[in-house]
């Protein structure tokens, strides 16, 4: 019986052996069929992973989304001007039914909003950048320091809201001049410029003592960083004075170079001391040279006034130079002058003590010898009290 069972299992061996036809069409089919299932699975797990991501990049896009349009509502701007920052790539955004909850999580910025999905009780905290455009302006040329800045040399472009110090029409109100070089197509801002004011430069040599014309000098505009107080001059003051030293052409002109003409008090002749100013000893001349702050400037301003020294012809009279003259002396007979309403009566008095204009001295009626109080109120006349 072994030897039976060896024989057949050899006749089968040797018509079924491993290069067979058999075998051969055995195996391919199982592995077919095992390729055929590898296949499916990897292409289920294809098709279910492209439908994950498709999943969460449309999660993605409705929050981006919906964050764009709650921002835009709520601080009334435009969808352009709202930038969502980039998202984490691990962030897990779940698709919500409804529309994401989006807030401000922080009073004193909205650069952060939280979005929400309240039905799975997802939660992320999301950047936000906001670029709100405003008009602004560019030069429309190079230009140099100094220039004068006016409208034509601008023109009006958009820019980013939160740009600062940025040029306005108001800006340019009053005459502003450039601190800086710029260029064509520059923003234009604030720091750029100052304000313009006008000073005078000559336009000749001219020498000490030598009167200023009107053609002897022109007007420019300089930053008011760049000049001083004294400076400051208008037109018609130095076309009316002289020159206080030599000046050469293009000197920018100050107070300390010129003799403003003046009109003063001076004395016509020699007037002596405790002599009375009269329009008949003095008269108003120009005046040039350096005056004192107490200079009188018109006969009325020393009327009732003598001299305390005397003056020299020519010479401009100062308040120091007199005092109050003078009007009545003692034993004179004055008038005293008493009102009342419309009623005013006259009486002849003697003054009992010398008077100056305005000083109250001592009167005797002649008569009833009664002795009153008055007023002095120019030569030999006083009034009641």
């Amino acid at each position: 019986m072994p030897l039976l069972w060896h024989g057949l299992a050899g006749r089968v061996c040797h018509n079924v052996g491993i290069a067979s036809d058999i075998f051969v069409s055995h195996t391919f089919n199982i592995m077919r069929i095992k390729l055929s299932i590898l296949i499916l699975v990897l292409s289920l797990s294809i098709l279910n992973a492209i439908g994950v991501e498709a999943e969460e990049k449309d999660a993605r896009s409705n929050l981006i989304s919906d964050i764009k349009s709650w921002v835009s509502s709520t601080l009334s701007i435009q969808q352009n001007e709202i930038k969502v920052l980039a998202l984490d790539k691990r962030l897990k955004i779940p698709v919500c039914e409804e529309s994401y909850t989006i807030s401000f999580p922080y009073q004193k910025t909205n650069n952060t909003v939280l979005a929400e999905c309240l039905k799975s009780e997802w939660r992320a905290y999301v950047g936000i950048k906001i670029s709100q455009q405003v008009n602004a302006y560019a030069y429309t040329k190079n230009m140099l320091p100094g220039s004068v800045l006016k409208m034509q040399h601008l023109t009006k472009i958009e820019v980013n809201k939160n740009s600062k110090g940025l040029l306005d029409a108001d800006d340019l109100k009053d005459t502003m001049v450039l601190n800086v070089k710029v260029s064509k197509q520059q923003l234009a801002e604030k720091r750029h410029i100052s304000k313009g004011v006008k000073v005078f430069t000559t336009t000749r040599d001219l020498k000490e003592g030598e009167e200023i014309g009107i053609n002897d000098f022109i007007a420019e505009v300089r930053s008011e960083s760049q000049i001083s107080k004294n400076q400051l001059l208008v037109a018609g003051l130095i076309a009316d004075s002289r020159a206080s030293r030599d000046l050469q052409m293009g000197t920018t002109l100050s107070y300390s170079d010129l003799k403003l003409r003046k009109k003063v008090l001076v004395a016509s002749e020699i007037i002596p001391q405790g002599q009375k100013v009269t329009p008949s000893n003095t008269n108003v001349s120009d005046y040039f040279d350096v005056i004192a702050t107490d200079t009188l400037m018109s006969v009325s301003d020393a009327e009732h006034m003598e001299v305390v020294r005397t003056i020299k012809s020519g010479s401009p009279i100062r308040l120091s130079d007199v005092r109050p003259s003078l009007m009545v002396k003692k034993g004179d007979d004055v008038f005293l002058v008493i009102t009342r309403g419309s009623l005013s009566i006259t009486t002849k008095m003697v003054a009992l003590e010398d008077g100056k204009f305005g000083a109250q001295i001592k009167l005797k009626n002649p008569e009833s010898q009664e002795i009153v109080s008055g007023i002095v109120s120019g030569p030999g006349k006083t009034k009641g009290i």
